[in-house]
């Protein structure tokens, strides 16, 4: 909130987000049943960064998302960390995609693409960029 103690500049950036913010709710409201269990969307931009979550009046603010290792694995996930498993060698996303057709698991191509980013970034999996593939670290 601007107050006396704030320099023109935050005075300034505060209207903008705040006249900004309220557009977006007004842009929203037709689609307000998507928010029931609240919406949370981040975003880079530049030099700034911004998190906004919108979430029914009356009720309270959702919690903040979970990090991903907090999360349980997906299907997706669990069938390629067990294909990468069972290879006992590091191995590439055709190979992946290979075994888990031959298993009865096939899933989307962008599903594996993001089930192997995701157990990389929590460090379930390995993958150094050599061609070699993913592995179990």
């Amino acid at each position: 909130m601007p107050g006396p103690s704030n320099s023109p500049e935050v005075d300034t950036a505060s209207f903008v987000l705040d006249a900004k913010l309220t557009e977006l709710l007004a842009l929203l409201a037709p689609v307000a049943r998507a928010a029931d269990r609240g919406l949370v969307r981040e975003l880079a931009w530049g030099p700034l960064a911004a998190r906004v979550q919108i979430w029914p009046v009356g009720t309270p603010p959702p919690m903040p998302n979970r990090s991903p290792a907090d999360r349980p694995l997906t299907a997706c996930e669990a069938d390629v960390l067990a294909v990468v498993r069972a290879a006992g060698r590091r191995i590439t996303k055709p190979e992946i995609d290979l075994r888990l057709e031959t298993l009865g698991r096939a899933h989307g191509d962008s599903t594996i693409l993001r089930a192997l980013a995701r157990l990389v970034r929590v460090g379930q999996l390995s993958n150094a960029h050599d061609r070699r593939g993913y592995g179990v670290p």
